[in-house]
């Protein structure tokens, strides 16, 4: 494994599957069907918590935008949580997820949608579920 001050000076092209975050390594998942997102194993497993406490188990939580692009730079933390049930307090529970994540995860730039039976099928919500990658 290349060590971490090694790592900071090489070219983009070289470092894809892995980033420089608060003196820490952090390599990124590239997935079983060869997929990969450009967040860390670690941020992963903060956002599902996340959404398992305010939206259940049963929500899904899908990944979009630039952070599934390996060619991209920086970006927003794009999200889509999708509910089996219809919760007419998805709005609420959207803005505190989107709270408790920057607390755990930093200050970051974080977008995410809900959706639930009831939500109206906008291009945004079809975009994010055949381009997104499930957490």
């Amino acid at each position: 494994m290349p060590s971490a001050i090694a790592t900071r000076h090489r070219p983009r092209e070289e470092c894809k599957t892995f980033c420089i975050s608060n003196k820490q390594l952090n390599y990124y998942p590239t997935l079983a069907n060869g997929l990969s997102m450009r967040i860390s194993p670690q941020t992963r497993s903060v956002i599902r918590q996340t959404a398992a406490e305010l939206f259940g188990e049963e929500a899904r939580v899908v990944l979009f935008g630039s952070r599934t692009d390996d060619d991209q730079r920086g970006g927003d933390i794009d999200l889509l949580i999708d509910l089996p049930n219809i919760d007419a307090e998805k709005q609420r529970k959207g803005l505190t997820f989107v709270a408790r994540l920057q607390r755990r995860l930093g200050d970051q730039r974080i977008d995410v949608l809900v959706a639930d039976p009831s939500t109206p099928e906008l291009p945004i919500y079809r975009v994010a579920r055949k381009t997104g990658i499930a957490l």
